[in-house]
């Protein structure tokens, strides 16, 4: 509830703040809830660390106060779980979460379950690009995210790029097409 999220900011952002696991998957925070909770995340004295919001109901507007969040100068959160949420729905959503991935101020080492906040509406291209290409970080899955041949390009484009910091990817479940696996192939053979 609103009531429980404004509490749990207020614990996130008090001086003798000392939770670094946080895990409310499957409540009904909606967008209001985690408005309040990215608060406390904003806070010099949050010390959270992980941070699971998966089945909570969030969409574009909760997407957004998390992405400002992350990009906060004293955001500590290094793990992430948004899967079976749909903060992206849209391309302005999801552009908004990854402005908030490349902030030089996100710590974010993992992004959890990406692939079942996506689905086959999401910019895909535009997604990959973000979160490889800018480095935000290393481990993703994008298991299942229904990418094609134009994604596997895409895919393979933003591996190439110099800033690239992948060091895992499940692309389990998907059909990129074998010109894309020929492409995919030939990168990771170079990052070798």
């Amino acid at each position: 509830s609103e009531r429980s999220c404004a509490a749990l900011s207020s614990v996130l952002s008090s001086q003798s703040s000392s939770v670094k696991h946080l895990d409310l998957s499957n409540n009904d925070l909606q967008d209001s809830g985690v408005k309040l909770l990215c608060e406390g995340l904003k806070s010099p004295h949050c010390k959270l660390d992980y941070l699971s919001l998966s089945g909570c109901v969030i969409t574009e507007v909760g997407g957004a106060s998390l992405a400002a969040a992350l990009s906060s100068n004293s955001s500590s959160v290094r793990e992430l779980d948004l899967s079976y949420n749909h903060p992206g729905d849209s391309d302005s959503g999801v552009k908004l979460l990854c402005e908030g991935l490349k902030s030089p101020h996100c710590n974010l080492d993992y992004l959890r379950s990406v692939d079942h906040m996506f689905h086959q509406h999401c910019p895909v291209p535009h997604l990959l690009t973000c979160f490889l290409s800018y480095g935000c970080f290393s481990d993703s899955s994008l298991s299942g995210c229904v990418i094609t041949e134009v994604g596997g390009a895409s895919l393979a484009a933003a591996l190439s790029s110099n800033s690239s910091s992948v060091r895992e990817l499940d692309l389990s479940y998907n059909h990129p097409g074998d010109s894309a696996v020929k492409l995919l192939s030939q990168i990771l053979n170079t990052l070798r």
